[in-house]
């Protein structure tokens, strides 16, 4: 019995585009997320929070099934649905990271101190020293994006897994191993 199985699962659909397609409108989708939030006087107080979280798996959810649909007879394999959807979620994770340098320095110019005394109160929780120098960094603009960019991608990275182990339709064909 071998410890690890070689798959051999054949990509059915054109998931390249889909990935550009679905990832543009995922992360067109968050940035509406955020202005929303913003124009219902609830705006961020972290570059991502569980609102965002929540909407980004359901974004994720409904385009791997959107896909799913399109292809015929809806045989996705988890190979398929899980590069499906590491791919939008770094495309989101660009558009996302872009958006939030823009809503930063012209949408809610209140964000950088709402974050800033945010980290500050986290870091004094955690019974940690608070220097002038993060403070600066903690409060730029590259950082929050740099931030935005980051956590949408490891995000990302996590809700595949789950939304290509929920998406699936085809179990793995295993390969016949040679001798």
């Amino acid at each position: 019995m071998a410890l690890i199985k070689r798959y051999e699962t054949p990509i059915q659909g054109n998931y390249k585009l889909a990935i550009l397609k679905y990832g543009s409108l995922t992360g067109l989708l968050m940035c509406l997320l955020v202005v929303a939030r913003f124009l219902l006087n609830k705006p961020l107080v972290q570059p991502l929070g569980y609102v965002e979280n929540i909407f980004f798996f359901a974004f994720l959810l409904l385009f791997t099934y959107l896909y799913r649909k399109s292809l015929k007879g809806n045989p996705l394999f988890f190979k398929e649905a899980y590069l499906l959807n590491i791919g939008m979620g770094i495309i989101t994770a660009v558009f996302y990271a872009i958006f939030m340098t823009a809503y930063v320095k012209w949408i809610d110019m209140d964000f950088l101190p709402r974050y800033v005394s945010f980290k500050t109160e986290e870091l004094k929780s955690l019974g940690e020293t608070i220097n002038e120098d993060n403070l600066k960094t903690i409060g730029s603009a590259r950082y929050i994006s740099s931030q935005s960019f980051i956590l949408t991608t490891v995000l990302s990275i996590i809700f595949a897994l789950i939304v290509a182990l929920v998406m699936r339709t085809q179990k793995n064909i295993v390969r016949e191993k040679k001798k």
